[in-house]
């Protein structure tokens, strides 16, 4: 399984100025070895500020939701499914 790792990054003389960066890892190592993983993100001279890790699941993904009203509703569609 996959993960999506977003870390802000603030550069180090100026933590207003910041960025958000983002890279898909193993699922495990984001959770595992979390640390590492966000700071492989930081570039030189930048500082970690926030990190998330995120499993992306294969049944989150619109082509693979429900179609069929039985299920639970569409994400984003106030509860009212499809159509």
């Amino acid at each position: 399984m996959m993960a999506l790792v977003t870390v802000t990054v603030c550069l180090a003389g100026t933590p207003q100025v910041c960025e958000v960066r983002e890279a898909a890892t193993d699922a495990v190592m984001c959770f595992a070895g979390s640390r590492n993983v966000a700071e492989e993100q930081v570039p030189e001279g930048y500082v970690l500020t926030s990190f998330r890790c995120v499993p992306q699941t294969w049944w989150l993904v619109p082509e693979h939701r429900p179609h069929d009203s039985s299920f639970a509703p569409w994400i984003g569609t106030g509860g009212q499914g499809p159509g």
